[in-house]
């Protein structure tokens, strides 16, 4: 499905140094495999309200854990642009 919609599908660049480390681990990985397993399983199952609430309870998931890494970067520039204004 993902070679359907393109890479753009999943907004993760994993080459960049605010997410490497995140996307990269095990638990990060498992979470997903589980999340994408509940999506597989109503579907193959048949039970669209199901896969249609697993891929909303992805979705929603999915933007949480972007919006924590946002919230990060934006620390982090706060943070850089005081100490180059105190430097």
């Amino acid at each position: 499905m993902l070679d359907v919609l393109g890479r753009r599908a999943i907004p993760c660049d994993v080459t960049s140094p605010w997410s490497a480390e995140l996307v990269q681990s095990d638990e990060y990985q498992r979470g997903l495999q589980r999340e994408h397993l509940v999506i597989l399983n109503a579907i193959s199952a048949g039970d669209p309200e199901a896969a249609r609430e697993a891929m909303r309870a992805h979705l929603t998931s999915s933007q949480q854990r972007y919006r924590e890494r946002l919230q990060a970067r934006q620390a982090y520039y706060a943070k850089s642009v005081a100490a180059a204004s105190t430097g």
